[in-house]
């Protein structure tokens, strides 16, 4: 429940322009959970604590979560937004080379999240694996062909399915840390934002190439 009311990853804006998909239509979906989230996840979570651990007030402070998930998730989407509003010359001018930087600071966190945390993930894939890799694959085919079906265009459809698939693992580890008053290491709550975080960077790679395609074999029917 903590992973699925995270809201999308910024990251989730890079692979969009990676499959040339509507990059404007993902930075706003990205904008727009993570502002939400700061209701949402509160609500979500005293939700889950109240449904399945009997209410036992285990989540305290949720005001000062509200809090720290607007400075996690909405505030660097809202600089990015205002840069780029405030200066568009500069912000184009810096693009392409901020692409570049950032795909390689992507592969970076992947090498780093599999070597930090290799611990946890070999120990629990088996038990959770399956199901994130699942829940990955459907979430992202649903909301590839519901838009299309809505008669969305593909370049949007992809960016709504990758938005929807790529949850901010990130923010999950965070969240469950600021839960449990820990500053370092996983707990339980921390667990399927952990392994998911590092499966993501692989699901996503067919689902990449897929989309790029795509776009390659319409044009060549048409």
């Amino acid at each position: 429940m903590l992973l699925s009311s995270c809201p999308g990853g910024n990251i989730s804006n890079l692979f969009t322009k990676i499959v040339r998909g509507n990059v404007a239509l993902s930075v706003a979906l990205t904008s727009t959970s993570s502002l939400l989230s700061v209701l949402t996840v509160p609500v979500v979570l005293k939700f889950s604590e109240y449904y399945f651990l009997d209410n036992s007030v285990l989540f305290l402070d949720l005001k000062g979560l509200a809090l720290r998930a607007f400075l996690l998730t909405a505030m660097p989407v809202v600089l990015g937004i205002s840069i780029r509003h405030l200066a568009p010359t500069l912000a184009d001018r810096v693009g392409r080379i901020l692409t570049k930087v950032a795909i390689g600071l992507l592969l970076m966190i992947i090498a780093g999240a599999v070597i930090g945390n290799w611990g946890a993930f070999i120990e629990n894939l088996w038990l959770l694996g399956a199901s994130m890799s699942t829940l990955f694959f459907l979430i992202a085919l649903i909301c590839f062909l519901l838009p299309l079906s809505f008669g969305v265009d593909l370049s949007e459809a992809k960016a709504i399915s990758i938005e929807v698939c790529v949850q901010n693992g990130a923010f999950g580890i965070t969240v469950a840390a600021l839960l449990m008053q820990a500053s370092t290491g996983f707990n339980d709550y921390s667990l399927a934002s952990a392994i998911y975080g590092i499966i993501v960077y692989f699901a996503i790679c067919p689902v990449i190439l897929f989309y790029r395609n795509l776009k390659i074999r319409l044009n060549q029917k048409a």
